[in-house]
């Protein structure tokens, strides 16, 4: 099987792991964004999209003449309670619009009305079905699938999975992989192609099982195109975050090695931080570059976060500024040549060489190991 070519997405898979916070609170869920439609009367579509909490809602319909017609309307979400049936709903005014500029016609605007009077209604039972309520009509709507068979084939592809477990952050790439026999889906790493879990539909809800998690099957609260998020909302034991990478440029190899590019990733990164502590007076600097086809560390070796007191009885020595300086290839290549390297400890808490929270991939930080004497 060829090997996926994921190196270059190890820097931001070590970015987002930092940027996940350690407890997750009670999710608010929205619509899925895309097309719906009533399954029952198909002819009429109606397109949802949202930024920040603001909807925008088109429709497409037909007066009682038979004449198509446009409805859009944009408003705030209102997220339900946790005890509610619903994920939330939506009220807003609803704009009619007909009579406009046909393909190929010199530019008329479209006839608009307000329809102030009628506001349009929808109460979202979850991301993926609602029903709307406009002019005494009653439409149960639901996501419109074209090439997805259900629901877990739409969680198929490849994702960055994150699992955050006891306030232990772990990351990993994944494969999901839909059993076509059954309501149920594989998920692979996408390196070693072992199996690290399952999701599967059970009377009608999408549960998330993890092998490395004692088998813990997480209702997936979440479950969209893009993203998925499971987990209790009464609990912080065990959450998993997903952000979806297909649409990123995954090439393969014929080799299981990883040969692949980072230019252009973070090369602009520069923080200046003062510090006042009775130990540390100075200002800390860092900054990466990317300059031809290399990306420069640059710092200064001063904290930007809180330090102990120095001098102590068991340390004479004061902070002082250094100079730190590093220079890692933007496009890593397969060596034939085997040497023997005696690695660094590194985990997680190690942001950077330079003893500060700087984002400094935890593969960028491998690849400063010591030959070995």
């Amino acid at each position: 099987m060829k090997a996926k070519t994921f190196s270059s997405l190890i820097i931001a898979a070590g970015l987002i792991l930092q940027m996940v916070s350690m407890q997750v609170n009670a999710q608010v869920s929205y619509p899925e964004d895309g097309w719906w439609w009533d399954a029952d009367a198909p002819g009429r579509g109606y397109f949802i999209e949202r930024q920040k909490s603001t909807l925008f809602i088109a429709a497409f319909i037909y007066t009682d003449e038979g004449n198509p017609e446009w409805l859009t309307s944009d408003g705030e979400y209102t997220p339900a309670a946790t005890d509610s049936d619903s994920i939330g709903s939506y009220t807003g005014n609803v704009y009619r619009s007909n009579n406009g500029q046909c393909i190929g016609c010199d530019y008329l605007p479209p006839a608009t009305v307000d329809s102030e009077q009628s506001p349009l209604n929808i109460t979202f039972s979850d991301n993926q079905n609602g029903v709307l309520e406009w002019l005494g009509e009653s439409i149960t709507i639901t996501r419109l699938f074209w090439s997805w068979a259900d629901v877990v084939d739409q969680l198929t592809g490849n994702w960055l999975l994150t699992e955050l477990e006891n306030n232990e952050t772990l990351g990993q790439l994944v494969s999901i992989e839909k059993d076509e026999l059954t309501d149920s889906a594989s998920i692979s790493n996408a390196f070693s192609g072992a199996e690290v879990g399952s999701v599967e539909l059970l009377d009608g809800d999408l549960v998330l099982t993890l092998i490395d998690a004692s088998e813990n099957a997480l209702p997936l609260v979440i479950p969209e195109s893009k993203r998925f998020y499971a987990g209790f909302e009464d609990s912080s034991t065990l959450q998993v975050i997903a952000v979806r990478l297909d649409d990123l440029p995954l090439g393969e190899t014929d080799s299981p090695g990883m040969d692949g590019s980072t230019f252009g990733v973070l090369c602009n990164y520069i923080d200046i931080t003062p510090n006042s502590q009775e130990s540390l007076s100075h200002t800390s600097t860092s900054q990466w570059t990317c300059p031809d086809d290399a990306r420069v560390l640059m710092a200064n070796g001063i904290p930007d976060h809180d330090v102990g007191t120095f001098p102590n009885a068991n340390n004479p020595n004061t902070i002082t500024e250094q100079s730190v300086s590093a220079s890692y290839t933007l496009e890593p290549a397969e060596s034939s040549v085997v040497t023997e390297w005696v690695a660094l400890a590194v985990s997680l808490d190690m942001y950077s060489m330079a003893s500060k929270s700087m984002p400094i991939p935890l593969a960028l930080v491998m690849t400063r190991a010591i030959p070995a004497a």
